[in-house]
């Protein structure tokens, strides 16, 4: 009965379609309807109802299990599919979000090396500029340094030239560093060795009231003078030798001071025992 319902079905098909092309045909052909085909139409879609009602009331327990089973696997297959394409989205999503995660990350460290880079170009740049400046500032110092050691220097000679004249001055050396000058000129000679000698003391203080009031230095002062030996040799040789202290200097008041007493104010002193009187 399984069978036969199954052939009625598939019969009242095929024959509802056909009925229903021809009637279509005779439309589009303008031809009168036939009664016939109406019927057959009715009577395919009867046949094809109660092949339903027969297949439902003979099918076999067989037949439903199959079926039931058909449909089970057939749901399962559905779920299946449905979970695959799930699955598929789940990962493309969690795929594209990994590259949106891994852009981010490449796009942050690019961002950070791009900071460190101007960070490092900007503090290489005040570094070069701190240089730049510190080379300036060591320039002008230096260039101040060497202005105020000429200026220095200048003033020295002046003083000391004022004294006892350009053509007597054999030596004049001027160190900033340790504030010291090197002083040696010829000694004058005068009508008597005693008044030659006193010359001399004269000129040295002379000298140092030269310097006392605008120049802040330590001085190293000699004397040379003429000098004959045994065998009648006559030379250049220094008499005294003197060093007055910067802090010396500016103790003394020239307007009292007797300058025959610069040997004993002197901070060293040595003389020629030829100047011994």
């Amino acid at each position: 009965m399984e069978m036969l319902a199954t052939l009625l079905c598939m019969f009242s098909m095929f024959a509802g379609i056909f009925f229903i092309i021809a009637s279509i045909v005779r439309k589009i052909w303008k031809k009168p309807k036939k009664k016939l085909y109406s019927r057959g139409l009715l009577i395919s879609a009867i046949v094809f109802v109660l092949s339903i009602v027969l297949f439902a009331v003979f099918e076999t327990p067989e037949t439903k299990a199959e079926n039931e089973q058909r449909r089970i696997e057939a749901q399962k297959e559905k779920e299946e599919k449905e979970q695959a394409e799930k699955e598929a989205k789940e990962q493309e999503a969690k795929e594209k979000e990994e590259q949106e995660a891994k852009e981010k990350a490449e796009k942050e460290k690019k961002e950070q090396t791009e900071k460190e880079e101007a960070k490092k170009k900007e503090k290489q740049k005040d570094s070069k500029k701190e240089k730049t400046d510190s080379s300036k500032t060591t320039k002008s110092q230096d260039a101040q340094k060497e202005e105020n050691k000429s200026s220095i220097e200048e003033d020295l000679r002046k003083a000391i030239v004022k004294v006892v004249g350009e053509e007597n001055l054999e030596t004049f050396n001027y160190v900033p560093d340790n504030n010291f000058a090197l002083i040696k000129f010829k000694g004058s000679e005068s009508l008597s060795s005693k008044m030659t000698v006193k010359g001399m003391y004269m000129d040295i203080s002379n000298v140092l009231k030269g310097i006392q009031k605008d120049i802040n230095v330590n001085v190293d002062i000699n004397v040379t003078y003429p000098l004959q030996d045994s065998y009648g040799n006559i030379s250049e040789d220094i008499v005294i030798k003197a060093t007055f202290n910067n802090e010396t200097i500016k103790k003394i008041n020239f307007d009292n001071f007797d300058y025959n007493n610069i040997p004993s104010i002197a901070d060293e002193w040595w003389n020629h025992q030829a100047l011994n009187y």
